[in-house]
């Protein structure tokens, strides 16, 4: 963090070491002073225990701090950020307590949020009445929740992208993930298409990928290959939900 970088905590982070004894080492770095932590409860599984979440508390956006201006639930365990003089509370809980605190520390920034932002975009899609329908109490196993806030999935993101991360990859598809792996011979990425539907012209954009000259299918696919302005590559293909495409000069 002296020389640069970004650094992000969610709830309880930085307060215990590897065996459960409290650590204060991270306190100056986040720009807290000390933390009061009660758990409540584990957030179980998706479909079964998280959809019976209720919030504890509710994390309120302070305008103008620079972060998405997004509403958070306390999900799980609540907790109240006591921030030092020089850091900056970027979201508060009802009762005008830091929930959230940005600070600087040497070179690098550090988020220190007093909830559990995965948790709750994921409790906000799988509680959603459109994911369910009109299938009752039966857990729809067989598509994928949709129901995602966009604000809230953008704080999740703004600490990478604050760093200048560099995505995997970009496609046209709402719900692909992807996994690549490099070698100084090739490179192999994993697509899996969580839409389940098949895409004639399925077209995703890698970074650091114009010098590949050859694309193979796993399936036996036909690939497309398009160079793209900053040593972009864009690859076109038939996906039917999964495929893995090794790319070589």
């Amino acid at each position: 963090m002296n020389d640069g970088g970004v650094l992000f905590g969610t709830l309880g982070a930085g307060l215990r070491d590897e065996y459960n004894q409290p650590l204060r080492a991270l306190d100056p770095v986040f720009g807290i002073m000390g933390s009061k932590r009660e758990f409540a409860r584990d957030a179980g599984r998706p479909l079964y225990e998280m959809r019976k979440l209720t919030p504890l508390n509710t994390l309120l956006p302070v305008a103008d701090s620079g972060l998405p201006q997004v509403r958070m639930n306390q999900l799980c365990s609540r907790e109240t950020l006591t921030p030092r003089p020089n850091a900056q509370t970027v979201f508060k809980l009802e009762d005008g307590s830091a929930g959230g605190v940005l600070n600087r520390y040497g070179a690098g920034l550090a988020l220190r949020l007093a909830s559990f932002p995965g948790v709750e975009y994921i409790h906000d899609a799988v509680t959603a009445k459109e994911y369910w329908g009109d299938l009752g109490r039966k857990a729809p196993y067989n598509q994928m929740p949709r129901k995602f806030r966009p604000a809230l999935r953008d704080l999740i993101a703004w600490p990478a992208n604050h760093a200048g991360a560099v995505r995997v990859a970009e496609c046209d598809a709402p719900i692909v993930e992807f996994t690549r792996y490099d070698s100084p011979e090739a490179t192999v990425v994993f697509i899996i298409d969580h839409d389940i539907e098949p895409r004639a012209n399925f077209r995703f954009t890698l970074p650091d990928a114009a010098r590949f000259r050859h694309a193979r299918s796993a399936r036996g696919r036909g690939v497309r290959m398009r160079p793209r302005p900053n040593g972009k590559l864009q690859i076109e293909l038939s996906l039917d939900m999964t495929d893995i495409i090794v790319l070589t000069r």
